[in-house]
């Protein structure tokens, strides 16, 4: 790898100073593995002595206005809980919605369909 594709690669990791890297390590499968010198390195919620939230996981249970029924019943969910939560979005119709995803704390996130936006005829 010559230098000027390195210091893209680091780049492309965020680390814009090469003096920010302990290590740079080209693996076998061509991808470039970077361990930053300890100042360096993003901030830990360790270093800060903080206890994180746990992470979550969202499932998608409409997209593009297509009920996903296997994700719902694998979040023990039916349709009608469904409508009743989507018309706190001022949502009647499911296929209003472009994407609801549902995370693993039972949070909703929905995002509404512009029927204002013209999609390109593209085929």
């Amino acid at each position: 790898m010559n230098i000027p594709l390195l210091i893209s690669e680091l780049r492309q990791k965020g680390y814009q100073k090469v003096a920010d890297v302990e290590y740079a390590i080209l693996e076998p499968n061509g991808e470039l593995s970077v361990i930053p010198k300890a100042q360096a390195r993003p901030v830990q919620p360790s270093d800060l002595a903080i206890t994180p939230s746990p992470t979550v996981l969202s499932f998608p249970i409409i997209i593009d206005g297509k009920l996903n029924d296997e994700n719902l019943k694998y979040l023990n969910k039916d349709k009608k809980w469904l409508m009743t939560q989507l018309k706190a979005f001022n949502v009647e119709k499911i296929e209003d919605v472009l994407l609801a995803q549902v995370d693993s704390t039972g949070q909703l996130y929905v995002d509404k369909r512009d029927k204002n936006v013209k999609l390109p005829y593209i085929y």
